[in-house]
């Protein structure tokens, strides 16, 4: 059930939406004429009920353009703020027909990592679950840095940050790896928020309309050092390279703690896992596996590379 709070910002950011895309039509329309069916054609769009944007049991087929063709719905948290979502994801729509709430894993951990004023980054963001999430726990004086490579999931998470007046969250449509480099990446229409990056295949081996040639970047290259508390990672594999892409960042803060999903046999395609457990134990971090409920369980490298899989934290500093 959508709250009457987030959907009056929804509805008051969609009307912003049309305002801009009036304005630009605007500017372009020196006929009269023109101008007079532009604006009668939008003000038909603006009778159009507005939540036909919003998915209702016998109202399912929101097709809103909102710069990037996405077909939006609302979906609300466990934690209580609405997100934007596509109803093109399968994952999406079974919360939205089951009329549940949406709970993913690290929520608890998150509440337990961060306080007021802290600086947060959260990679492979999706629809923003956990980007508003963090969020509502630094509160206005702290700051989350969000990075989602698929572009329309990116434009709905920024809007999500906007309905929810968290104006702390930067959100940007990136790809982060562990290098600047070109990389064939992999997505799926049917589930919006996973994108993978693909090793060991030749650029010639493209598939067209399942992969693509996209650049990567470093996050030590986007985000300036400073003292960020917790970066969360969902990268299908590759969340040890991307932590090779934020040494600045990591050597820049002495209480930072690595929220990310271990699961030792995608791992081992992308970094040479014993050596990372190795360097990070020798820096003082330990290894702790996380469940829903946000209690923690110490774990000893041997677990970890005998194909452990489950949230973990990655933390040298000390968690109650």
């Amino acid at each position: 059930m959508v709250k009457p709070e987030h959907r009056l910002e929804y509805n008051r950011w969609q009307a912003e939406e049309e305002r801009k895309k009036r304005n630009f039509i605007y500017r372009f329309m020196n006929n009269k004429r023109m101008v007079w069916i532009v604006g009668a054609f939008f003000a038909l769009l603006l009778l159009i009920p507005l939540s036909a944007l919003i998915w209702e049991p016998k109202a399912f087929n929101p097709d809103y353009v909102c710069g990037l063709k996405a077909r939006v719905v609302m979906v609300e948290s466990d934690y209580g703020y609405g997100l934007l979502a596509d109803t093109r994801d399968e994952y999406i729509m079974k919360i939205v027909r089951s009329h549940e709430l949406m709970h993913e894993a690290g929520g608890a951990a998150i509440k337990k990592l961060l306080k007021p004023g802290d600086v947060a980054i959260d990679i492979g963001a999706g629809f923003g679950y956990h980007t508003m999430l963090m969020a509502q726990t630094v509160g206005g004086n702290g700051f989350v840095y969000s990075f989602e490579p698929r572009a329309e999931v990116a434009h709905l998470l920024e809007a999500s940050s906007l309905i929810n007046k968290l104006h702390q969250v930067r959100v940007k449509n990136a790809l982060l790896y562990s290098s600047n480099v070109n990389v064939l990446l992999e997505q799926f229409e049917n589930y919006m928020e996973v994108s993978r990056i693909v090793i060991g295949k030749s650029m010639s081996e493209v598939k067209r309309g399942s992969m693509e040639i996209a650049s990567a970047y470093k996050v030590d290259d986007l985000v300036s050092p400073t003292n960020v508390k917790l970066i969360r990672i969902n990268a299908l594999g590759a969340e040890l390279a991307v932590l090779e892409g934020a040494q600045n960042i990591m050597s820049h803060s002495p209480k930072i703690s690595v929220l990310m999903y271990w699961d030792m046999q995608r791992l081992l395609q992308y970094s040479n896992v014993s050596a990372f457990i190795d360097d990070m134990l020798d820096l003082g971090f330990e290894f702790w596996s996380v469940g829903y409920d946000g209690n923690l369980r110490l774990l000893t490298k041997d677990v970890l590379i005998h194909n452990y899989r489950g949230d973990i934290i990655i933390s040298r500093d000390h968690i109650n």
